[in-house]
């Protein structure tokens, strides 16, 4: 087995769908052949991650913005990402994750992830007139 290079595995699911039974399984026999495993979950893994999971399971906040939640949740991977899943996968170990972005537009948000998106791309779209140069003489 070629373990110089990282791989990245997320398992999708629903609440009880056994997810972490089945990451325990894979960690074990990843790891009986000799590769390192980081075992993460999403939103949480990082400092940030876990204030995120508690914003977004707090019973108090259940009328939050579906795209407030969105953006939370995408704030939370960039640091897990970044902090995480990058240098893991870079020192060549596995990352298995317990949920990735499937489960942000299938599961979490079904909803609003399409006009959530239309918002992003907004909001990225203006950002980039102001701190890009002039395309076609504009």
């Amino acid at each position: 087995m070629n373990h110089a290079r990282g791989k990245f595995i997320s398992v999708e699911g629903g609440e009880g769908a056994g997810k972490s039974t089945l990451l325990g399984g894979l960690r074990s026999a990843v790891e009986r052949h000799g590769v390192a495993v980081v075992q993460t979950r999403e939103p949480g893994g990082t400092v940030l991650g876990e204030a995120v999971r508690a914003l977004v399971l707090d019973p108090a906040l259940q009328g939050m913005d579906g795209c407030a939640e969105l953006f939370l949740m995408f704030a939370s991977r960039a640091q897990l990402v970044s902090e995480v899943i990058r240098p893991a996968l870079n020192a060549g170990k596995w990352v298995l994750c317990d949920r990735f972005t499937d489960a942000t537009y299938v599961l979490v948000f079904p909803d609003v992830a399409a006009a959530a998106m239309d918002q992003a791309a907004a909001l990225i779209g203006r950002a980039d007139a102001r701190t890009l140069p002039a395309r076609n003489g504009r």
